[in-house]
């Protein structure tokens, strides 16, 4: 009997693969259900069978048959297949007991097919999976946990078609990629060729919140706008100028703000790039530079930070100084390089 309810469960998982190589030519209407329908709820039959129990063994067996019946009627059965599933089931009054091997079974099962799902069929392997992890538990029990880490690494079973890219590869907007995250997302530092310079900003001004952080810098670029935009320096750069607090020299505004030159910048036809923070700016200088990766020169590029500690200041990473931190005034004329997230 353990055999017979294996069978039915890897079937049951099978079924996913074959309703998704169904060919639909068309809606091909029997008894008022279409061939797309009723692979549809053949679909959903198996996902529910692939949970079944002492308690609800015959309801959903029953109703996982009728689903293959139906489909049958309603898109034929070339091979055979959906058949042989039908004839497995049977009349469904044997409730065939479940116990943690067929459970461990029918996840085995579950497990090779949905490691060969495609961009069509992953979610519904997906879920399949799924169901027979849950089952598997009712089953088995997790005393560790590691059946259940499984099933939320699975996530929601959406399939996101993102490219997977290597620190140092040319990104989607044709920069180097410094960061890789785990979902396959990432960033990237725009090329050398469109390396700037040009002041932080208006000298004298204290810009609050600004941080340090990685994940910070789209943040810290927003606050740089909207305080520029706010006391509308781009139509009075003048407003600007102040005696610099140690040279005692007027220091002049050239009323360009390098954050809205990365917020303006459109690179292969991507526009959503900012001006990184110290700390992605640094991550950057690590996991390129410093590993001759990428295509920088031996200069200090600038950050969105403010110096925590003298807000005439802004920090830069010195490229010949082993990455090393420090601030300088918002008025020296420095290189910058835009980043963006994907």
């Amino acid at each position: 009997m353990k055999k017979i309810f294996t069978l039915l469960m890897c079937t049951a998982v099978l079924t996913f693969v074959s309703c998704e190589d169904e060919p639909l030519e068309g809606d091909f209407l029997t008894g008022g259900t279409t061939c797309e329908e009723a692979i549809l709820n053949t679909t959903q039959a198996a996902l529910s069978f692939l949970g079944v129990n002492d308690d609800n063994y015959t309801q959903l067996c029953t109703a996982y048959r009728n689903a293959l019946e139906a489909q049958i009627q309603a898109c034929g059965d070339e091979d055979g297949t959906l058949q042989a599933a039908v004839t497995a089931l049977g009349d469904c009054s044997n409730n065939v007991a479940n116990d943690c091997d067929t459970a461990t079974e029918a996840v085995e099962v579950a497990q090779a097919a949905f490691a060969d799902a495609t961009a069509d069929n992953y979610t519904i392997l997906c879920n399949a999976y799924k169901t027979t992890l849950e089952n598997q538990i009712l089953q088995c029990g997790d005393d560790d946990g590691s059946i259940q880490s499984t099933i939320d690494d699975l996530g929601d079973c959406v399939f996101v078609n993102t490219p997977l890219y290597e620190i140092g590869d040319i990104g989607p907007a044709g920069g180097f990629v410094f960061y890789v995250a785990p979902n396959g997302g990432g960033m990237e530092v725009a090329p050398i060729s469109t390396q700037f310079q040009t002041q932080w900003g208006c000298y004298s001004t204290d810009i609050n919140g600004t941080q340090s952080a990685f994940g910070t810098g789209i943040n810290n670029s927003e606050l740089i706008l909207q305080y520029h935009m706010d006391i509308d320096f781009y139509n009075n750069p003048e407003q600007c100028q102040a005696v610099d607090p140690i040279s005692g020299i007027l220091v002049q505004s050239t009323g360009d703000v390098a954050a809205k030159h990365c917020d303006d910048f459109v690179f292969n036809g991507f526009n959503d790039w900012y001006l990184p923070s110290v700390d992605e700016l640094h991550l950057a200088y690590t996991n390129l530079f410093a590993a001759g990766l990428g295509d920088f020169d031996t200069v200090f590029l600038a950050s969105s930070t403010q110096e925590p500690e003298d807000h005439w200041k802004f920090l830069i990473v010195d490229f010949d100084d082993n990455g090393a931190i420090w601030g300088d005034p918002k008025s020296d004329l420095v290189y910058y390089r835009a980043i963006r997230s994907f």
